[in-house]
């Protein structure tokens, strides 16, 4: 026989809503600001635990965005300059998982290629 011991505990689901940010731009002077932007909330709470690159990306498009550059969180305990993390692959989303426990609602900015307009 073996000495396997379970330990069952209950999980806790770590939900957000995001802002998304977008239509705006970043400009880097001295600080870093994003401007001219348009903010969508999403409505829904999101369980980070089970959400990947690919779902994320489906959201975003869901708002017109057809080419996206790259995506950014901020993270609220720093300031914007510091607290901006990228967000463009699973690897990220690992990062932002473990970013935002403890937030309710995460600021996500959009960048889309200068070349491709935003209708």
């Amino acid at each position: 026989m073996s000495n396997t011991t379970y330990v069952s505990r209950p999980s806790v689901n770590e939900t957000v809503k995001l802002t998304i940010h977008h239509r705006g731009e970043s400009i880097y002077h001295l600080v870093k600001l994003y401007v001219g932007t348009i903010v969508s909330e999403m409505k829904w709470d999101l369980d980070v635990d089970l959400m990947s690159f690919m779902d994320l990306e489906s959201m975003i498009t869901s708002e017109g965005y057809g080419h996206i550059k790259c995506l950014w969180y901020w993270i609220h305990a720093l300031s914007f300059t510091r607290g901006l993390r990228p967000l463009n692959n699973d690897q990220d989303i690992l990062t932002f998982n473990e970013d935002v426990k403890g937030y309710n609602v995460i600021d996500v900015y959009v960048e889309n290629p200068i070349e491709i307009p935003v209708l």
